[in-house]
């Protein structure tokens, strides 16, 4: 059973893989010492590619999802090609 703490703990927070073309990518919002973040890791290349601060982890999915069209942008895969359904699991 989960503890209802009114404040998250450092760590908690949520994550989700999404393949598209060669690249698998894991997106992160969680709770840090100073507030949420989002998060992007490229595990094609064993790679974090960016953060940023996030209101909450709503908006820290949201930033995710951002960070995650934008590198595939900078990739080269077309900003026509479908972004499949996000599915965010909790960790933590």
């Amino acid at each position: 059973m989960r503890s209802m703490s009114l404040l998250p703990r450092i760590g908690e927070g949520v994550r989700a893989e999404v393949v598209i073309g060669e690249q698998l990518l894991f997106l992160f919002c969680t709770e840090t010492g100073v507030g949420p973040a989002a998060a992007l890791f490229n595990a094609t290349t064993n790679q974090w590619v960016d953060r940023q601060w996030a209101a909450d982890i709503d908006d820290g999915k949201k930033k995710a999802v951002d960070l995650a069209r934008e590198f595939l942008a900078r990739v080269g895969i077309p900003a026509n090609t479908p972004f499949p359904d996000v599915e965010w699991k909790e960790i933590g």
